[in-house]
């Protein structure tokens, strides 16, 4: 009979139920993982809402500059203005998902 402690592709053996140690939760002082996990995404899809308003912001700034400069729309304001709406509706959107998050109600908005 052929040796499979040596062949890579032979199933594991299994192991014993006294040798498997099952999961018991968070044995430490505070709030159990699974709630600190849901809070920091939270703070920081609120953290990544709060950067984005500033790019939309930048964006916006500099579509109305370039439209004052110039005098006429041109498509890069056209483009600079409409990323910047774009990106300042999701960064609302990322901002309110954090906080209802932050609370536990609909968590699932910000997946």
């Amino acid at each position: 009979m052929i040796d499979s402690s040596q062949n890579p592709y032979a199933t594991p053996p299994r192991a014993a139920a006294a040798d498997v140690r099952t999961y018991q939760g968070f044995t430490g002082r505070g709030l159990p993982s699974t709630v600190q996990q849901v809070m920091v995404v939270s703070i920081l899809q609120i953290m990544m809402g709060v950067l984005e308003l500033l790019v939309a912001a930048g964006l916006a700034l500099e579509g109305i500059v370039r439209a004052m400069s110039s005098g006429v729309i041109e498509l890069a304001v056209a483009v600079a203005l409409f990323l910047g709406l774009t990106i300042f509706i999701v960064a609302v959107h990322r901002i309110w998902s954090g906080i209802a998050g932050f609370k536990f109600k609909r968590r699932k908005m910000s997946i």
